[in-house]
């Protein structure tokens, strides 16, 4: 099929890919903003099974696997003033309750149970049994102003993530949703801190979420913000540590770094559950993108691989020590600033939890490298412009 279709005439229809994500090593999840669309893709037939038309510009896919959802949000347009966040799902889906939200202002829900009140405004989607690949529509659960949300990863430990949360572009708070029925469960305001989230990581060890908080001046970033997982409550700031977070797959390291500052932060959760600041990097040329590697000959180890923003090269860390290391000669990234659909300049991706191989894009190619080596494994010519990778079974 043609994943691409021509416009009309001579003119070149644009084929832009924003995101996209492996479901169950079965199917892939690909949005096309300019189509306003999201392929299906069976991965063992290679080829496309359905077009799932949604809103404007679908510009980041998130898979829930706890729940066999896929969520999509949309900017509406290019200045992201009419975003919506979709859920798509099977016809065999059981029928999920509905809810509106008149404003993200805390206190301000409404509720029907047999459709939505005329009088709200209603523009949030879901996809759930994603992995039966077919039959997918579209649950509209009406969330206004969404600038971004996060969905807890599962690891080793946790196999089943509860909530979820969603954070808008101007509003001082978090509001937790419960995934398995799509309603608001409460809001965690960050007024007193004065705090517009911007990003989201999770650790289950001693079970704390980290907010990256909003910078919308060239002064130096507000810190970020740490909330106890169990009570939902504000711990405070997380010392002078700023950037957006990251955790390890084990959750025990959590790396904090932006584009922006020179400054990258290694942070370990202890086993009683504590935080403690290991070192702190000067990286010049600005972090674009990071991936962890486990280790290949320490137990319970974790690398860090990291694209710079200004230089061509991929940053090697290893976290128990702070020593780095650098790969060199990866050629100039994608040209800009940044991928027109909020992603990084220059993305990495690892091969999954036990793989050992890495993918990063330059203008046009893309790399592979071979972390069990630490040394590159090949370049494919012919890729211009690389902006989304996807890894399907353990390599």
């Amino acid at each position: 099929e043609e994943i691409c279709p021509p416009g009309e005439g001579d003119a070149p229809q644009p084929c832009q890919w924003a995101s996209a994500v492996n479901v169950r090593h079965r199917y892939i999840y690909a949005a096309q903003p300019a189509l306003n669309r999201v392929l299906v893709v069976d991965v063992q037939a290679q080829k496309v099974l359905q077009s799932v038309g949604v809103d404007p510009l679908p510009a980041k896919l998130s898979y829930d696997k706890s729940h066999d959802q896929v969520w999509v949000l949309s900017w509406g347009d290019v200045h992201k003033s009419q975003p919506s966040l979709q859920v798509c799902f099977s016809v065999a889906a059981v029928l999920l309750r509905c809810f509106c939200l008149q404003s993200i202002n805390r206190n301000s829900l409404a509720f029907g149970a047999k459709g939505l009140r005329s009088d709200l405004h209603c523009d949030m989607k879901v996809i759930t049994e994603a992995s039966t690949g077919q039959g997918q529509r579209l649950l509209r659960t009406p969330f206004v102003g969404v600038e971004d949300f996060f969905i807890p990863p599962t690891n080793l430990i946790i196999n089943h993530v509860r909530f979820g949360f969603i954070f808008n572009k101007s509003d001082p708070a978090v509001h937790k949703v419960d995934l398995e029925t799509l309603m608001p469960v409460k809001t965690i305001g960050l007024q007193s801190h004065s705090c517009v989230p911007q990003g989201m990581a999770h650790t289950h060890l001693g079970g704390y979420y980290f907010i990256q908080c909003r910078q919308d001046s060239p002064s130096p970033g507000a810190p970020q913000l740490l909330i106890d997982s169990v009570t939902d409550s504000v711990v405070g700031p997380n010392g002078d540590v700023t950037g957006t977070p990251r955790t390890s797959p084990d959750g025990r390291f959590v790396i904090s770094a932006t584009a922006t500052s020179p400054q990258l932060y290694v942070q370990e959760i202890t086993t009683l559950g504590e935080i403690q600041t290991r070192y702190v990097l000067k990286i010049s040329q600005g972090i674009s993108d990071m991936a962890f590697q486990h280790s290949f000959t320490e137990g319970n180890q974790y690398y860090v691989y990291a694209t710079l923003q200004t230089a061509p090269d991929l940053l090697f860390l290893e976290l128990s020590t702070g020593k780095t290391g650098v790969l060199k000669n990866l050629k100039e990234p994608p040209a800009g600033l940044g991928q027109p659909w909020g992603g990084p300049r220059r993305m990495v991706r690892d091969s999954g939890l036990f793989g050992q191989y890495l993918l990063t894009p330059a203008q046009e190619s893309l790399f592979l490298v071979n972390g069990r080596q630490n040394a590159l494994r090949c370049e494919v010519s012919g890729i211009k412009g690389g902006t989304t990778v996807v890894w399907v079974g353990e390599v």
